[in-house]
């Protein structure tokens, strides 16, 4: 138990050195990893994840949660050889906002910059900078058109530290 709760703070630690605000009630498994300057609501569950660099995920959002089998005779987990229920990683890109009670299925890749609305549920990848929503999540369009997506991409604003990507922002803003 003591090992424990010591693997908890060392973890806050690092998420409070990396600027990464988990809020209360939220789960994020030892085999997620999350980057810099990223946001988690209350009340989510987050298991093998790799999740990018300004990330805002609201409040009782669910990615990666174990699927039962539809072809075994029975859908307890007791019956399965193998018990994870979570195989593929699911990978969300920088700069993804994932509206409230959003659920993400195992094995999806969430594009750069890409919007999913509240609510919706994702069974299949979604490119960048695109808004889903739905059940199951569709497409309802892209937030730019393919010209300022490549300026976007370009300029990598997001691997840049906040101060820099304020100033990369404004000027990627003046420029479309």
């Amino acid at each position: 138990m003591l090992l424990k709760i010591i693997k908890m703070l060392v973890r806050y630690y690092l998420y409070r050195k990396e600027q990464i605000n988990i809020k209360f009630n939220s789960y994020v498994d030892k085999n997620t990893t999350i980057g810099k300057y990223t946001y988690i609501g209350y009340r989510c569950m987050i298991t093998q994840a790799q999740i990018g660099r300004y990330v805002s995920i609201a409040n009782n959002v669910f990615i990666g949660m174990g699927e039962h089998s539809l072809v075994n005779i029975s859908t307890n987990t007791l019956f399965y050889e193998n018990a994870s229920l979570v195989k593929e990683p699911i990978i969300i890109s920088d700069d993804v906002w994932i509206g409230v009670n959003v659920v993400i299925l195992r094995g999806v890749t969430i594009g750069r910059g890409a919007v999913i609305g509240a609510g919706a549920v994702v069974t299949k990848d979604v490119p960048p900078f695109a808004i889903v929503v739905g059940v199951p999540g569709r497409i309802l369009r892209m937030r730019f058109s393919d010209d300022v997506i490549q300026k976007i991409e370009n300029s990598k604003w997001w691997e840049n530290d906040v101060d820099d990507a304020k100033v990369a922002i404004d000027k990627l803003t003046k420029s479309i």
